[in-house]
């Protein structure tokens, strides 16, 4: 009984350890493919894939669009803006852009080639902050299941890099754990097809 006390113990221990080494190898894992991403998205960004969600109002329900021209025609005012590049070595990148009245969103998300959401890059500009405006930065990492991780978070004064702590109107990160599971998938699909 003794024995046992003891191995349970030691489980009970160790295995916090365990688990946090494996998230940081996960990590890692993720900062490189982040790495390997850049130069891609710097060099073929303008060569995305581009959804618009946009309406008559805010309060009217939306559509999803691909032509600035229909999107002008219909007088319609766009609110959420994803661009999309896909490369069979690296999965897809999202960039998702939410323009509202007071707080302006930026996530960059990064799904592996079977569309499991492995990191996300989160920006916020908010004049919602409790001392003065705020840009948020959080870095959100997920394991090989989508499950969350880590999220990382700093709080600076907006467009400087004054650290600050202060509270302001949080709306989250918003995600799916996976790509086929968002709410422009499917007209994205529609719309540019498959590759």
């Amino acid at each position: 009984m003794l024995y046992f006390k003891y191995l349970l113990f030691f489980i009970i221990l160790f295995a916090p350890i365990c688990a946090s080494d494996s998230n940081e190898r996960e990590i890692s894992e993720i900062k490189k493919k982040y790495a390997e991403w850049n130069p891609v998205i710097d060099k073929d960004f303008d060569k995305a894939d581009i959804v618009y969600y946009c309406s008559h109002s805010r309060s009217a329900k939306g559509r999803f669009y691909n032509s600035l021209d229909t999107i002008r025609q219909n007088e319609l005012e766009c609110y959420v803006t994803y661009f999309v590049l896909k490369r069979k070595d690296l999965g897809y990148y999202l960039k998702k852009e939410i323009y509202g009245d007071d707080s302006s969103i930026f996530a960059d998300y990064y799904f592996n080639s079977d569309g499991k959401l492995y990191f996300i890059y989160w920006r916020m500009n908010t004049f919602m902050g409790m001392d003065c405006a705020v840009t948020v930065i959080r870095r959100v990492y997920f394991d090989s299941e989508g499950n969350q991780i880590k999220q990382l978070e700093k709080v600076y004064k907006m467009n400087t890099d004054i650290e600050m702590e202060t509270s302001f109107l949080d709306p989250g990160v918003d995600f799916k754990s996976s790509l086929y599971d968002m709410d422009f998938y499917d007209s994205w699909k529609a719309i540019y097809g498959d590759e």
